[in-house]
Formats: structure tokens, C-alpha cells, sequence
């Protein structure tokens, strides 16, 4: 099949070939958002990626990285992106990085931007919950590794980085039921994407509870007030039978958590279990300190872009499809 050209997008997009080669250079001052629209349109519809296939078969290398993150404000995800550019700068690289604000719309125009900048490699923490949304990036030849988050049918070619979070979550869940002796579990999920490795986690508390016969809830917040929450919770906790351990799947969960099951108001480890995910250990002192599950994003970033660099020096030799940091448990008197 014929690679569409810029003479493709401009008559798709009904403007002029130098009207679509100042949108690809971003110069959108006398531009009208119709007129961009219907240029991303025509862009999106023939999976048009200028110079990417002429830079390849000239063998040209950029020295550029790609890198979208879904939330550069979060914590969690900044210590992501710090990985992946120390590894990157170290070796030479210079890295551009986006923020899909977990849209996807707006990832897969980053990835068109990013194609069109002739990026030797990406890296990306998805939003997307299949891989059909990346697979223009396999079709333009650029190496990439996805961090963090799970997709669906991901081909084994193209490597995954992230927590091990399912088997994490079905070790702790045996502990909770075995030998603390509770009865069911609520997790509580914050939605971010249609992707999130909460729902591995989510999925192995899961999996052990029906296993043993022991009921189980996933609750899911978004915009909900704290005050919904707290109401919500406390309902579980009158209805549920027998002792109820409670999970907080994020960092930012147990921030809510800790101000919505007020530590003046309740006894962690006495009116019911608590315990969370978090990329740090603050949870140590509220009362007797909370039990926390530690992963690293650090690491994650800095072994995607570890596999990036393998990807990129020796293409041949292919890589692990899934490389999976471990997460620590921090046990403490709060179940």
C-alpha cells in the first residue's frame, strides 16, 4: 500500500500543501481551529507520519526519545518520567516528554507529534486500554516499551514494564484471610484511565477471595466528595459480615482515606484493617502506623528505558515481553 504523502493530507483536509506543512511545524498563528481540525483529521484517517519512513531508510538517528506520561503532576507518575530520563540523558539522549492528561485523544495526537519529530524510541504509560491504539507506532518501525499499566493484546514484541501487581495483591490477600482471620475486602480504586495496574491488583484480591469463599467489593471514586466516600464506606462496614479489611489501590487513595476514616474517629486494626499502595512511607505515622505496599516507579522508568536502549542498539536481539518490579510490604498494626 502507497505511504500517503503531505499532497494526500492537503487535499483530504481541503487547504493547501503549505497551509498542512505549517501545522506539522506548529506555526498555527493565522490558523482557524477548523482549519486544524480538519488537517488532525485527514492526519489521523491516513496515518500520515511526515519523514518518519525517509529518516529510516536513510538510517538517520535523531537522538530522541519520546515519552508520554499520563499525569505529570502525580507523584507516583513524575518519579515514572525521572527514571526514564536519567537512564535516557546518561546515555546520550535527548528526551521529549508529553502529558495525555489520561486522554486518549490527546495521547494519539501526541504520538502523531512525536512520529513527526523523527524520535528514535518511545515510551509510554498508556491510556488505552487495547493495543490497537499504539499500533501506528509498531507500523512506523519505532522501537517503544509500554510502562506501568496493562493493555490487551499486546504483541510479545514489544516489551511491558511494571509492578507485579497481580501476584503482590493475591499474596497479601492470602495473608489477610489465613492468618489475620478477616472476612471480606473492600478496595477502593481511583479512576484514571481505561487502563490502570489498579485492576491488576483489584483482579488478585479477587481471585483469592472467591477462592476461599469470602466476599469482596471494589469500590470506584473519580469526583466523588470525601463526604460521599465516608457515607458510602460506612454503609459497607454496618452491612458487611465479620471483620472488613479495607485497600486503598493508589497513593493519592490513602491521602483521602486517612481524612475521610479519621484516625480520632477509628482504631485501624480494631474497628476494621487498613492498608495501601504508596511510593513512600508517611503512612508510619498515623497512630501505630498503616501497613503499606511499596512500589517503585523509579525503577519501572529506569528499566523501561534500559529495554528501550537494548531495543535501539541491538534490534535483532529481541527482549523480555514483561518485566515485572517487585512491591515490597510494609506490615504494621493496622490490620
Amino acid at each position: 500500500m502507497k505511504e500517503p504523502t503531505i499532497k494526500d493530507v492537503a487535499a483530504a483536509a481541503d487547504v493547501s500543501v503549505t497551509t498542512v506543512s505549517r501545522y506539522l511545524h506548529q506555526q498555527f498563528q493565522k490558523m482557524s481551529p477548523d482549519t486544524r481540525d480538519r488537517i488532525q483529521r485527514a492526519i489521523s484517517q491516513l496515518n500520515y507520519h511526515p519523514k518518519v519512513a525517509a529518516q529510516q531508510l536513510r538510517g538517520v538517528k535523531t537522538k530522541l526519545i519520546g515519552v508520554i506520561i499520563a499525569d505529570i503532576s502525580d507523584q507516583y507518575m513524575a518519579l515514572l518520567f525521572k527514571g526514564i530520563y536519567d537512564q535516557m540523558v546518561t546515555a546520550g539522549y535527548q528526551v521529549l516528554v508529553m502529558n495525555s492528561n489520561n486522554d486518549q485523544e490527546l495521547e494519539r495526537q501526541e504520538i502523531h507529534q512525536l512520529l513527526s519529530k523523527q524520535i528514535d524510541g518511545l515510551i509510554i504509560q498508556p491510556s488505552a486500554a487495547d493495543f490497537a491504539a499504539y499500533q501506528m507506532v509498531v507500523d512506523n518501525h519505532v522501537p517503544f516499551v509500554t510502562i506501568d499499566r496493562p493493555i490487551a493484546n499486546q504483541p510479545t514484541s514489544v516489551p511491558h514494564v511494571a509492578s507485579n501487581n497481580y501476584d503482590s495483591a493475591v499474596q497479601f490477600a492470602e495473608l489477610i484471610f489465613n492468618q489475620h482471620g478477616y472476612d471480606n475486602i473492600l478496595t477502593i480504586k481511583e479512576f484514571q484511565a481505561q487502563t490502570s495496574g489498579q485492576d491488576e491488583r483489584h483482579a488478585g484480591y479477587q481471585a483469592v477471595a472467591a477462592q476461599l469463599n469470602h466476599p469482596y467489593r471494589l469500590l470506584t471514586v473519580q469526583y466523588e466528595s470525601n463526604t460521599w466516600l465516608a457515607e458510602t464506606i460506612r454503609d459497607h462496614l454496618q452491612h458487611a459480615t465479620g471483620k472488613t479489611m479495607i485497600i486503598g489501590l493508589t497513593g493519592r487513595l490513602m491521602y483521602r482515606l486517612i481524612e475521610t476514616l479519621s484516625p480520632q474517629q477509628y482504631q485501624y486494626g480494631v474497628d476494621f484493617g487498613l492498608a495501601g499502595y504508596d511510593v513512600d512511607d508517611w503512612e508510619r505515622f498515623i497512630q501505630h502506623g498503616i501497613t503499606m505496599l511499596h512500589h517503585y516507579p523509579h525503577q519501572i522508568g529506569s528499566t523501561a528505558a534500559q529495554t528501550l536502549l537494548a531495543l535501539l542498539t541491538h534490534p535483532q536481539q529481541p527482549q523480555p515481553a514483561r518485566l515485572l518490579i517487585p512491591i515490597d510490604r510494609q506490615d504494621r498494626p493496622s490490620y
